[in-house]
């Protein structure tokens, strides 16, 4: 399965377990790094987008947290919003059945709870 998401077209942005965050960067850094080096934005400018983008996904309080502090839902909504900044016109996340149970979920209220795993 793998060799066939890494023989997608460069229109294709990828979510998968294979594809590692960088354990030394937070979250906002890992996510920025795509406009930074993609797009050539300045860097604040990059980390604006990367925290706006956290902070649709409901995930904003994770901006400063590195891979080895997150949870296994943390670290797919890292990767999931690094892929989105890319903008690419497809999207294609390899084996996403382990992070549903991890998962948030809104409430009837409309707030985000997680569920538990």
């Amino acid at each position: 399965m793998l060799a066939a998401v890494a023989a997608l077209s460069d229109d294709v942005a990828r979510v998968a377990l294979d594809l590692p965050l960088r354990a030394n960067l937070s979250a906002l850094d890992n996510i920025a790094l795509i406009p930074l080096y993609q797009r050539h934005f300045d860097a604040s400018e990059s980390a604006r987008q990367a925290h706006a983008l956290l902070d649709q996904l409901g995930y904003a309080d994770i901006a400063q947290l590195r891979d080895p502090d997150m949870t296994p839902a943390q670290r797919f909504v890292t990767k999931l919003a690094r892929a989105l900044i890319l903008k690419r016109t497809r999207l294609v996340i390899d084996r996403p059945a382990p992070c549903f149970t991890m998962c948030p979920t809104r409430n009837s209220s409309g707030n985000w709870r997680h569920r538990p795993a």
